[in-house]
């Protein structure tokens, strides 16, 4: 039957077609097989919006304010100290686009993972960009020590660094978790959370997404718990993030982003309504238990996958995901979306090696702080959209172009 809706096009056999289907996407991903599955551009906004607040998160802790911020700085440093979260962001959002194209294509208890076939896709487009700024950081750190100079994180570019980021592993130890490429720890997760996603399909599949939903949160919580008591509330950062963000304190919020997946592939009555109580209902206490600094409470992580699970829902509304569209205002984030991956890899050792000092600018007054974070913010967007373009863009898939079908298009 021969559509007649302007936003959805036809390919050259004559058969619908999506530019940038789900399938196989992840935290960081943005691959695009030819697929029926819908693109959903709100999701690249939202994957832009967590890359920002990272950035803007590591910016203002490498070029404070001189002093205690006020009014409208005061508000945008509020938003860069929480910028933290969007590492959570990015996991729920993981767990959405690995997840919807299988509960869109059937329903939950029929799903069935190619596991083969999910490996080697997953490899194929994560792996080349990581071992690409993984080299290019070893590189740099191996020539600041030998300049004598260090120029980006030089003292942690030992052997047992180097292996361990080859493997993804380095978020296991306290002295690599933040060696060599700081942000590189979050991959490692990830992709050990990519090991896991065929079992979290087989227990949704054999049990429910109600039950996998429950035993995530139950393991998390548990597994945080026991952090927490035993090293307490503020131990130093690395010590207590090896393992209070080790993999079973994280399920969740991976799982969140697939059960997210189920009820915007297939909607369910009364959803838009429970997403929204859920972001009232936890907003308050995460917010208070994130600014109060209590970082390893148990509880917390979990509060945060659920109000972003929520969220992903309530933005699949048709009126509120085409405020994403690229034409439109908020579209800036959907662009800078496409290529957050890239972003997200290089973005810290170049925040370092652009400090004001290296430039003679002086961060006295508050303006001066802004406009530096903003010029720096830029240039890194700049050297990511290069990298992203030269190492990330020829791992994408180009086997069929088509055009996008969005929310709200029959």
């Amino acid at each position: 039957m021969e559509t007649t809706n302007p936003l959805v096009k036809m390919n050259k056999a004559g058969t619908i077609a999506d530019s940038a289907s789900f399938e196989g996407r992840g935290l960081e991903d943005t691959l695009r097989p030819p697929s029926s599955t819908p693109h959903l551009e709100y999701i690249d906004a939202l994957r832009g919006v967590a890359c920002l607040a990272v950035m803007m998160h590591h910016s203002f802790i490498l070029t404070p304010p001189p002093l205690a911020p006020h009014g409208w700085l005061r508000v945008l440093y509020s938003f860069a100290d929480m910028g933290w979260l969007g590492v959570h962001l990015f996991l729920v959002l993981s767990g959405f686009c690995l997840f919807y194209p299988l509960a869109k294509k059937s329903p939950v208890a029929s799903i069935r993972l190619d596991i083969a076939d999910f490996a080697r896709r997953r490899a194929r487009r994560i792996l080349p960009p990581y071992y690409a700024a993984l080299l290019l950081f070893v590189g740099l750190a191996i020539a600041g020590q030998i300049l004598h100079n260090a120029p980006i994180f030089s003292a942690f570019a030992g052997i047992k660094d180097i292996v361990l980021h080859v493997v993804l592993l380095q978020n296991l130890l306290p002295s690599t978790l933040g060696s060599i490429d700081p942000p590189m720890w979050s991959l490692a997760l990830e992709c050990q959370l990519y090991v896991c996603f065929p079992l979290f399909v087989y227990v949704a599949a054999k049990f429910g997404p109600g039950w996998l939903l429950l035993a995530s949160f139950c393991l998390s919580v548990f597994w945080q718990a026991g952090c927490y008591c035993e090293l307490g509330s503020h131990p130093e950062w690395h010590v207590f993030a090896t393992c209070f963000y080790a993999l079973p304190g994280r399920c969740f919020e991976f799982v969140s982003g697939m059960i997210a997946a189920v009820l915007v592939a297939k909607p369910v009555s009364g959803q838009r309504r429970l997403a929204f109580g859920i972001i009232i209902g936890m907003i308050i206490p995460a917010v208070y238990l994130s600014r109060q600094q209590i970082q390893y409470f148990p509880t917390r992580d979990q509060m945060w996958g659920g109000i972003f699970a929520a969220i992903v829902v309530l933005l699949s509304t048709p009126v509120l995901a085409n405020l994403f569209r690229k034409r439109n205002l908020l579209g800036v984030f959907t662009g800078l979306g496409i290529f957050s991956y890239s972003t997200y890899l290089i973005h810290e050792p170049i925040m370092t090696l652009l400090t004001p000092e290296r430039f003679g600018f002086k961060t006295t007054t508050e303006f001066r702080v802004l406009v530096f974070t903003l010029l720096r913010i830029l240039l890194v967007l700049l050297i990511a959209f290069a990298f992203f373009w030269l190492i990330e863009r020829p791992f994408i898939s180009k086997k069929r172009k088509a055009t996008t079908i969005r929310i709200g298009d029959s």
